[in-house]
């Protein structure tokens, strides 16, 4: 299961809706391979990149590149014209500071965290209507309400929704994540 869910990153077509961590493996500085611990929260949205690291507050934006290798390239400018790349493939995340070989940090992939529509809600963040179960509408009665005698629900009114109730399950998001880990 959680192999099809690693197979994101490795489409024909970029992700453009994924949130990952990842864990320091070992660093590349100028001389020689040395183990690394730090940690780093990955989130991708369109062509942007948005990478926090785990040990302070920074994020840093990157911008969609190209395909690299088995994944995808993103970089983004730094100051006196240097460049900084982050490559990011299917189970690891190369980031590449200064000029090239300069400083590399390579991380593996901890877990991917996804999001899946509410299924109490159905995405919409609100209660649905017990009366007409999120229809909107009820069978017409002659005998009751102006609402009720051309079948709209007297409840919610038509809206399909308990007004100013969140849903309790998605807190009114609309979504509930679901984080997977890989398998070390």
């Amino acid at each position: 299961m959680l192999t099809s869910i690693l197979c994101l990153l490795s489409y024909a077509e970029r992700p453009t809706n994924l949130s990952a961590n990842f864990i320091g493996e070992k660093m590349w500085n100028t001389e020689k391979m040395v183990p690394y611990n730090g940690s780093v929260s990955l989130e991708i949205k369109d062509s942007l990149a948005y990478l926090k690291y785990d040990s302070t507050e920074r994020v840093d934006t990157f911008y969609y590149d190209s395909p690299y290798n088995d994944g995808y390239r993103y970089v983004r400018q730094l100051s006196h014209g240097l460049w900084e790349s982050m490559d990011i493939s299917k189970d690891n995340l190369k980031l590449q500071v200064g000029e090239p070989k300069e400083v590399n940090y390579f991380y593996k992939l901890e877990s991917i965290n996804s999001y899946t529509i509410c299924p109490e809600c159905h995405g919409i963040g609100e209660v649905l209507c017990p009366r007409c179960q999120g229809t909107g509408h009820v069978t017409p009665k002659k005998n009751g309400s102006p609402e009720e005698s051309v079948g709209i629900c007297p409840f919610c009114h038509g809206s399909r929704f308990i007004t100013h109730s969140p849903c309790i399950r998605c807190k009114g998001i609309g979504r509930v994540d679901v984080k997977k880990q890989k398998n070390h």
